[in-house]
């Protein structure tokens, strides 16, 4: 063979190589490098939120939730619960699989955890486990599969047009944001909603789309099963555990099988008692308490707390919160079913 084409395929392929590496450093379309030559856009948190805890020895507590937990922030939580330091680890399109890596990884820190304070919602009945994208693969020191520098180096060489493309035609504006300890408010929405909350739920376009109810529980088992390990270890060592549900807008609820939500809850009450705050309930139905279906404003994470934490619940809507146990769950899931089927007969008047 041609020892001339060997070498020009060679230094051919070394020069693809090279030149792939040095885009997804400088563009970096998962955000992990932190090049700083293009805004963020979308940058795998589940790898930074670890950054960030490093930052932070101080930290004995966990805040447990997907991206609806964000607007959470420790010093809200640390108000009725002086004694610990939390830190939030919030993650978009978290699973209690994730929460259950993040716990694990907590328990072999230095400081000894004390509390957990954990997030779920309607949508843990169904997801896909996704640690292979590198937008979506915890940190090393969670993952356990790869060390830092493997991590690196596969996002080094990783063929990623679409994200890089993305990223580098994104024109959009960087948002206002309030940022502690894994906490993050975007002001640049609340604010946008605050100024005239009933004008932009008319014009926020997820609360006025139809839904079928198609979203159903293909993860119930696997869900209970994390967060049964979760409680089995805090019962074990003394840590405390705080269990809620969260408030979902009604316009998202619309696309959950009410049954296997209803199943769901009655798994995760068999485990431990919990604090619910979901179903059809008048903060659930009421657009102006979210900036779109999925995520709620501060405020309601302030109510949350008031019902968990305060004894005098004066100025809380009376159907919002229950605090469910194994005895009661059976009722809370029966009402769930029947409010979901009223709530499809409101939905066939109000899309004719």
């Amino acid at each position: 063979m041609d020892k001339k084409f060997v070498f020009t395929v060679m230094y051919s392929c070394l020069g693809f190589i090279l030149s792939l590496m040095a885009m997804n450093y400088i563009v970096d379309p998962v955000d992990i490098f932190d090049s700083g030559f293009f805004r963020m856009r979308a940058p795998n948190d589940r790898f930074r939120t670890i950054l960030e805890l490093k930052k932070h020895p101080e930290v004995d507590s966990a805040i447990l939730g997907s991206s609806r937990v964000a607007a959470l922030m420790p010093s809200a939580l640390e108000k009725y619960l002086p004694d610990y330091k939390f830190y939030n680890f919030n993650i978009s399109n978290g699973t209690p699989r994730d929460y259950a890596k993040f716990f694990d990884y907590m328990l072999k820190r230095p400081n000894k955890l004390k509390c957990v304070y954990l997030e779920l919602d309607s949508i843990n009945i169904r997801y896909i486990f996704n640690d292979i994208d590198l937008d979506k693969r915890h940190h090393p020191e969670v993952q356990l599969e790869e060390s830092l520098f493997e991590f690196y180096l596969r996002a080094l060489v990783s063929f990623m047009p679409e994200r890089t493309y993305k990223k580098i035609t994104d024109k959009s504006k960087g948002h206002e944001l309030v940022l502690e300890r894994g906490g993050r408010l975007d002001m640049t929405v609340f604010n946008k909603q605050k100024q005239d909350p009933k004008k932009y739920s008319a014009e926020e376009p997820s609360f006025h789309n139809p839904k079928e109810r198609h979203f159903r529980g293909t993860s119930i088992k696997e869900s209970v099963s994390y967060v049964r390990k979760i409680k089995e270890v805090c019962d074990k060592n003394g840590i405390k555990l705080i269990v809620t549900f969260y408030p979902n807008n009604a316009n998202f609820l619309d696309a959950i099988v009410m049954e296997d939500f209803a199943e769901y809850l009655k798994g995760i009450a068999q485990i431990t008692d919990f604090y619910y705050f979901g179903g059809y309930n008048s903060v659930a139905c009421n657009d102006e308490y979210y900036v779109e279906e999925s995520h709620c404003i501060p405020q309601v994470d302030d109510m949350m707390l008031k019902f968990i934490f305060d004894k005098d619940k004066k100025g809380l809507p009376a159907d919002f919160g229950v605090y469910v146990t194994k005895d009661n769950v059976g009722k809370i899931a029966e009402d769930l079913i029947k409010s979901g089927k009223e709530r499809d007969a409101f939905n066939a008047e109000r899309f004719k």
